[in-house]
């Protein structure tokens, strides 16, 4: 299957309302593998589809398909946005994380900053979503805007925490899978910089607590260690 085009096997999906679960997941796993403007144009139109959506189930499979395809449009993102109201904003969380495009982190952010939302449930999302790429430069731009947007006290907690600490049993109990974060020294030198930078402006009596500001200063000094080897 090339990155160029993309068919659908037995003909037209969208003529087959009644196409068995398996099947729809594996050519949406396809899809996913196969990411393409095409791949993005299909999942845009069957998200909207009567038919298609008659099992809603489907939509696990058409969001990670159509997260898949760079950078995310305009209609892409209006599906993420439609779908955040139906039941499935954490399981966006990671995707559009993943996805890592402009419009991808924008909503992202707008999601975290939502307060319609819980902010527990906007906590637990970002720990899903970005713990496992809080080394890669788009994603710690997009954390440090939220660090400065002027969340609730509780947000901006599990924002700085979520790029600077890791308490596994706390934040995922005893489930299997759980994200983990990459090692300081698998990030770029500008991203180091900017994490060391920003937590400056994070250290303070009454911002965070004793335990996170700790955290942080951890962070930091291992940080500090890794520019000064790289600048040897």
């Amino acid at each position: 299957m090339g990155n160029d085009s993309f068919h659908l096997p037995g003909g037209d999906l969208l003529s087959d309302p009644q196409m068995k679960i398996s099947g729809m997941r594996q050519v949406l796993k396809a899809m996913e593998e196969n990411p393409s403007e095409v791949t993005g144009r299909i999942c845009e139109s069957l998200a909207w589809d009567a038919d298609f959506l008659s099992d809603p189930d489907r939509k696990l499979f058409l969001l990670p398909a159509l997260a898949a395809v760079r950078p995310m449009s305009g209609p892409a993102e209006a599906v993420f946005r439609n779908a955040n109201g139906e039941g499935y904003f954490n399981f966006n969380g990671p995707l559009l994380v993943a996805n890592a495009s402009p419009r991808a982190l924008a909503l992202f952010e707008d999601m975290v900053a939502d307060a319609s939302v819980r902010p527990e449930d906007r906590v637990d999302m970002l720990h899903h979503a970005v713990l496992a790429h809080r080394t890669e430069g788009p994603i710690v731009a997009a954390c440090l805007r939220l660090l400065a947007r002027g969340l609730e006290p509780g947000v901006e907690t599990g924002v700085a925490e979520t790029l600077y600490d890791y308490q596994e049993k706390r934040w995922f109990g005893p489930a299997r899978g759980a994200p983990v974060p990459p090692t300081w020294n698998q990030a770029g030198t500008a991203v180091l910089q900017s994490l060391l930078e920003a937590a400056k402006g994070l250290r303070g009596p009454g911002r965070f607590s004793d335990e996170l500001q700790d955290a942080i200063e951890g962070a930091t000094l291992e940080i500090r260690e890794i520019l000064a080897a790289r600048a040897r």
